[in-house]
């Protein structure tokens, strides 16, 4: 039984009427780094800075035109590296060396795919960044001082302060702090989830929406699947993550897209034999080891074990406040649903269906 009642339009209304009275100057931390790439980096070294930063992004600078130009992202990366798998293995590696961010750009830009740079200013309200975010399909938004005179007509923006990279997580983490004493004005956040139309989940529950882009099942894999498969249905599904199975449907890891920067440690994605890599030769390069420790669960201390570490997950009964307070968390951009008896997963709730969830109807 969902709950669309009174208690999701009292806190939809409380959450809409936060969101248009605070601004995005509001999430700017006193202090922090911010990691700006130049678009005459050669691929390599662009890929070992995102890697070495441990960043999934970073914002595109072009000298040439003192402008951002846009954003690289691990999304990017799953492309360069289709291409290098693609290429003979010497003129692969020639390309990640001579090839810059720059060329990629422009290659991209004679294919109708060169994105026109998105970005928000800090006197925005929170409700316009989630809906930028949530239009435009970017993990993070730079967040920029500049005036109406600064927007070229190339996309990027002249001479801009940047002054951060803003997320739905960095929204939720907010609006958690601001409730904290007087969550009880927003009722909706003590439901289960199990009782709200939020997430993805196997068709045979009943629950939640389509994951991806244009909707779709719950895509789950298993150990033995190739990397190249794995990233294409990333990819072509537009998903960040794929929960991975172990041999009896349990929850064991999960691979995303970001986990492709970590090929550069000690470039292995130019020693790799890429016909035969599998996610659990990537897991491996992401861990060093086999058995990594339990994992972390929504609102609660034990973990269950033999789960990744980095996989952070929830049962039905769990609260919305217990998944939002752990979406909100640095770096969390998923929780997997799992049955707590049988470790199966049965869905998977990201960053975006809280937000498009919280701003429905407003």
């Amino acid at each position: 039984q969902m709950v669309i009642g009174d208690a999701a339009t009292t806190t939809r209304q409380k959450v809409a009427e936060f969101l248009a009275s605070h601004t995005v100057y509001e999430l700017i931390p006193d202090s922090g780094k911010l990691v700006v790439l130049d678009t005459k980096l050669p691929v390599r070294q662009a890929f070992h800075a995102l890697y070495e930063q441990g960043i999934p992004t970073a914002p595109l600078w072009d000298s040439g035109t003192c402008s951002l130009c846009g954003m690289l992202s691990a999304s990017d990366f799953i492309e360069i590296v289709n291409q290098l798998q693609n290429a003979s293995g010497a003129d692969g590696e020639a390309d990640m060396d001579t090839h810059t961010i720059k060329a990629w750009q422009d290659s991209r830009r004679q294919e109708g795919r060169l994105r026109n740079l998105v970005f928000v200013k800090p006197e925005d309200s929170l409700r316009t960044l989630l809906r930028v975010i949530l239009e435009s399909g970017c993990a993070l938004v730079p967040v920029l001082a500049v005036d109406d005179r600064g927007v070229e007509h190339n996309g990027g923006v002249k001479n801009p302060r940047l002054l951060h990279l803003a997320s739905i997580s960095g929204v939720l983490a907010y609006l958690c702090r601001q409730f904290r004493s007087s969550m009880a004005s927003l009722p909706l956040m003590s439901a289960g989830i199990e009782k709200l139309p939020l997430g993805t989940y196997e068709p045979q529950l009943g629950m939640g929406q389509p994951q991806g882009k244009g909707g779709g099942a719950l895509h789950l894999i298993r150990p033995t699947m190739l990397l190249s498969s794995a990233l294409g249905v990333l990819l072509d599904a537009g998903i960040s993550a794929l929960p991975v199975l172990d041999d009896q449907d349990r929850l064991l890891d999960i691979y995303s897209r970001f986990d492709i920067v970590k090929l550069a440690k000690n470039e292995m994605y130019s020693q790799l034999v890429w016909s035969e890599v599998t996610i659990r030769d990537a897991l491996d390069i992401v861990y060093h080891s086999h058995e990594p420790p339990g994992g972390t669960v929504a609102g609660a201390p034990q973990a269950m074990p033999r789960v990744s570490p980095r996989v952070y997950f929830c049962s039905r009964k769990d609260t919305l406040r217990s998944v939002v307070e752990t979406l909100a968390l640095p770096g969390v951009r998923r929780v997997v649903v799992v049955n707590p008896e049988t470790r199966h997963v049965e869905g998977i709730i990201t960053l975006r269906d809280v937000a498009r969830f919280l701003l429905q109807g407003h």
